[in-house]
C-alpha cells in the first residue's frame, strides 16, 4: 500500500472537509517546521492542524551594526549579538502577530507580540561603546541564551554572535567576530590585517544547513591603515568591518585611517574603513500535526495507513 505524501493528504482532506466534517490525520505524519524570515512578515497563520501538545516556537533577536572608522588611528566598535529564546507546547489559533527585525534596527524579534520576544544586539556608537549582546532577561522564554557583545579599542572590534540553541554567543574579542552560539552556530569573521577587511561571521545551521539557518557569527573588523613616518610614505590603507553571519551576529567595526598627513594624504592613502552590518533576526516554528475534527459525515473517517473507511466500504489511498 502506497501512503499519499504530506501535499496530496492536504488535499485529499481540504476536498472532503468542503463535503461535510471528518477526522483526517496523515499517517505517519513528520513535524512540520515553518521558517520566517522575510522582515516585512505581520502575522502567522495557525494550521488547521496545529498539535497544542506537540510544538516548539524559537526565535533570535537581530545583531546590532559595527561603528564606521574614523581619522587618527582611532577604529571602531563592533555590533551586539541577538538572543535567542524558545516556547513550547502553545495553543495559538488565527492570525498571531510577529516581528522580524532587520539587522541594525535595535528592535526585538517577537511571535504574539509578548508570548516569545528575543532581544536585539545593540549598535556599537564610539571607539570604546560596543553593541551590548541582546540579553536573557529582556528575551520571554522556557529557554534563553544571550547574544555575545561587539569588541572595542584601540584596534577595530568584532561583532557579537548570536544566542544559539545550546548556549551564548560569543563575545568579539579584538578585530575578530564571536562566534554564534551551540556547537553548530557561525564562525566569528576573521580580523582584517594589513590592508585588508575583516572576514564574513559564519552562518549557523542547527536548523538547517542549506540554505544555512542557525545562529551566527559576528563579522571581523577591518583593519586600521598605516603610515610609515620615517618613510613617509602610506604602507597600506585601513579596511573595512564585515558583516555578520545569518542569523542575529553582530557586524564587525571599521578600520581608522593612520596619523596621515603631508604626502600620504595627497596620494589618497589612509581612508577610514566603513563597519559591517548585523544581521537580521529570524523565528522558527515546529509542530507535529494533530488530527483536524469538525462536525458531520458521522460514518467517514480516516483510519491508520491511509485507509478510508465509508459505509463498510475500504478504500485504499
Amino acid at each position: 500500500m502506497q501512503l499519499l505524501s504530506r501535499t496530496a493528504w492536504s488535499g485529499v482532506c481540504a476536498m472532503l472537509i468542503a463535503f461535510g466534517g471528518f477526522l483526517c490525520a496523515h499517517p505517519a505524519y513528520a513535524q512540520v517546521v515553518t521558517f520566517i524570515t522575510e522582515t516585512s512578515a505581520t502575522t502567522y497563520s495557525t494550521p488547521r492542524d496545529w498539535n497544542s501538545s506537540n510544538n516548539s516556537i524559537e526565535c533570535i533577536g537581530p545583531g546590532g551594526n559595527g561603528i564606521d572608522g574614523i581619522t587618527n588611528n582611532t577604529s571602531r566598535a563592533g555590533g551586539g549579538g541577538g538572543a535567542y529564546a524558545k516556547i513550547v507546547n502553545q495553543t495559538i489559533s488565527g492570525a498571531v502577530p510577529v516581528v522580524v527585525s532587520a539587522g541594525g534596527s535595535q528592535i526585538d524579534t517577537t511571535f504574539g507580540t509578548t508570548l516569545l520576544v528575543c532581544d536585539d544586539g545593540k549598535n556599537a556608537t564610539s571607539v570604546s561603546s560596543a553593541g551590548a549582546g541582546g540579553t536573557t532577561a529582556a528575551s520571554t522564554g522556557s529557554t534563553k541564551f544571550a547574544g555575545g557583545n561587539g569588541a572595542g579599542g584601540v584596534v577595530a572590534g568584532g561583532g557579537g554572535g548570536a544566542g544559539g540553541t545550546t548556549a551564548n554567543g560569543s563575545a568579539g574579542s579584538g578585530g575578530t567576530g564571536g562566534a554564534g552560539g551551540a556547537t553548530n552556530g557561525g564562525a566569528g569573521g576573521t580580523a582584517g590585517d594589513f590592508g585588508s577587511n575583516g572576514g564574513v561571521g559564519g552562518d549557523g545551521t542547527v536548523w538547517q544547513t542549506s540554505p544555512a539557518r542557525g545562529a551566527g557569527g559576528g563579522g571581523g573588523a577591518g583593519s586600521n591603515g598605516r603610515w610609515l613616518q620615517f618613510d613617509l610614505v602610506c604602507e597600506y590603507n585601513a579596511a573595512s568591518g564585515a558583516n555578520a553571519g545569518s542569523y542575529g551576529g553582530g557586524g564587525g567595526g571599521g578600520g581608522s585611517e593612520g596619523p596621515c598627513t603631508g604626502d600620504c594624504i595627497n596620494f589618497g592613502g589612509c581612508g577610514i574603513g566603513f563597519a559591517g552590518a548585523g544581521a537580521q533576526g529570524i523565528i522558527v516554528v515546529t509542530y507535529t500535526p494533530a488530527a483536524v475534527v469538525a462536525a458531520g459525515l458521522p460514518k467517514l473517517i480516516i483510519l491508520p495507513l491511509g485507509v478510508l473507511k465509508l459505509v463498510g466500504r475500504l478504500i485504499i489511498l
